[in-house]
Formats: structure tokens, sequence, C-alpha cells
């Protein structure tokens, strides 16, 4: 009779590594330390974008709208926007081809878009001249009212951030 006791035997200490070959001649190949890899650098880089782009929207959203501070504030990201669509343009043309790239949008794929950039064009302008701002408010008028509140005020300018980078990451990918 074997006790459990009786089947613990001496602990024995193995390298850790990857066993190549079978029977008693395994030959144990060290693992390779890995640096650290590049996702987790770009997640911490994007994470700090993010951080600093909230930043920006809360200070942004401190300004008084159409004054030459908040025009400062809203051109900054515009002008960042440009150079970065132009950098990232000739960033990604002269990786060549071999790059996944987005595929060019088509008729039937823009189409949509199109239409509701027509409606929303459409509804704004009957309402500025047709009704009073009480009746219909547009578009414009329901921002007004919900940017009274600074918190609010700072999301939707984050929002439009988020918007932006959006378009220009679309741009560069199109663009090479």
């Amino acid at each position: 009779m074997s006790s459990p006791a009786g089947s613990i035997g001496p602990k024995v200490h193995r390298p850790r590594g990857r066993r190549q070959g079978g029977g008693d001649s395994e030959l144990i190949v060290p693992l390779q330390e890995r640096p650290e890899s590049k996702g987790s650098l770009h997640r911490g880089l994007v994470w700090l974008a993010v951080g600093l782009a909230a930043l920006y929207s809360w200070f942004a959203a401190l300004t008084t709208p159409f004054t030459s501070r908040a025009n400062v504030m809203t051109a900054l990201p515009l002008i960042v926007a440009l150079l970065a669509a132009v950098l990232f343009g000739f960033i990604l043309r002269s990786r060549g081809t071999s790059e996944r790239l987005a595929s060019r949008p088509t008729g039937r794929r823009v189409w949509p878009w199109w239409a509701a950039l027509g409606v929303v064009g459409a509804w704004e302008l009957f309402c500025y001249f047709e009704l009073p701002r009480f009746e219909h408010p547009t578009f414009s008028s329901l921002y007004d009212s919900a940017s009274s509140s600074q918190p609010f005020k700072a999301l939707l300018f984050f929002g439009w951030l988020a918007l932006g980078w959006a378009i220009v990451r679309a741009y560069g990918r199109v663009r090479s």
C-alpha cells in the first residue's frame, strides 16, 4: 500500500524555458525576456492624449462664445488637425501599399451621410427663416442651451475633438 505522503518526493528546481527533444536528452532553451511591447506604449500614449484633450476641453468650456479667447481655443485644434492630416498622408504614402489601409468610400456607402447632412441643413434653414426659435429650436439654439453648463459644454467640446481626430485618421488612411 502506498500513502499519499510516500508519493511526494524532493522538489526539483528546473530552469524555466521551452523543452526541445524528448526522453532523457531534453534540451532546455531559455525563454527570451520580452521588452515592453509597442502595444502598451501606444495604449499609454493614447490615454495621455485623451487626458490632455479632456483637460483642454475643460479650459475651452470656460471661454465665452465668440470672444478672441474662444476663437483661439477653437482654432488651435483645427490647425493641429490640419497638420496631422498632412503628416499622416505623407507618412502613410511613404510606407507604400504594404500597410493595411482602409478602402476608399464608395457612393453606396457615402450617400446616407450626404442625405442626413442635407436633412439637417434643410431643417436649420427652415427653422431659421420660418419659425420663431421658441417654437421649433434650431440645433444651434439647442447647443446654446445645453452648453450653459460647463461640464456639458466641455463634454461637447471633447466630442468635437474626438470626431475631428477620427476624420484626420480616416483622411490619412484614404490619402495614402
